[in-house]
């Protein structure tokens, strides 16, 4: 199994100096989720999908059950396109 870091150093052989790209742990997101609901278990949080509208980050935080804000219609579509229902 290759890791994070053989797999973060691949990334960077493969892209330009020029090129951005990022880097984030899914195991991550889901941990920051859970902890917020546990701390805050009356709060239904809302991801601002501005801030990050990557499909894997959206379907990970839609299968813990988070709602979206989203300030386009853009942004709109991206939500309903991964399976969330509007209501």
């Amino acid at each position: 199994m290759v890791g994070l870091q053989d797999r973060v150093q691949a990334l960077l052989s493969a892209h330009k100096p020029e090129e951005s790209f990022y880097v984030f742990d899914l195991g991550q997101v889901k941990q920051a989720y859970k902890e917020w609901t546990r701390v805050f278990p009356t709060i239904r949080p809302f991801y601002a999908v501005k801030c990050n509208p990557n499909k894997r980050v959206l379907k990970t935080l839609a299968r813990l059950g988070a709602s979206f804000d989203c300030a386009s219609p853009k942004e709109i579509e991206t939500v309903l396109s991964i399976g969330v229902l509007p209501d």
